[in-house]
């Protein structure tokens, strides 16, 4: 498996639907009400596209830390993570890395975006969102264990 494949099966792209279609319609009713530019959009679809990224790898890392996806003999596409840690295809700490990497490049556009949009709220739900991320199935909070996620 190329390297390139092996990150896009790490990063469990197919699943950037849930998060692409509703920037899309977003971006919709913004177009719609006059408020639309191609920039914003372009900046506000790759910075969550890259949250997600790094969410998913983030998830693989701690469910590999926890044992939970090498527990799981059942595992499918939306049950058992990306399994790339688990078939030896990446290495625990290059997931890790991988996550804080994708993370970084949300911030960026995050920040960018922060600074075009008077108020600090993309900032906050930026904020917000990053850290329901990394904690999605990191300890303390282990979100996606407590039926929130």
């Amino acid at each position: 498996m190329t390297l390139l494949r092996r990150w896009l099966k790490a990063v469990r792209a197919p699943f950037f639907t849930a998060t692409i279609v509703p920037v899309c319609l977003g971006a919709a009713i913004a177009g719609r009400y006059g408020n639309f530019s191609v920039s914003l959009f372009l900046w506000t679809l790759a910075g969550v596209v890259f949250l997600h990224a790094g969410t998913n790898m983030m998830n693989d890392y701690y469910d590999h830390l926890s044992a939970n996806d090498e527990v799981n003999e059942h595992f499918n596409p939306f049950s058992g993570g990306s399994r790339v840690i688990q078939e030896k295809l990446l290495k625990p700490e290059e997931v890790f890395w991988g996550a804080c990497a994708f993370f970084i490049l949300g911030s960026i556009c995050g920040i960018y975006l922060n600074g075009k949009v008077p108020g600090n709220v993309i900032l906050y739900l930026g904020l917000f969102g990053l850290l329901s991320g990394v904690f999605y199935t990191a300890k303390p909070f282990q979100v996606g264990y407590r039926g929130w996620g």
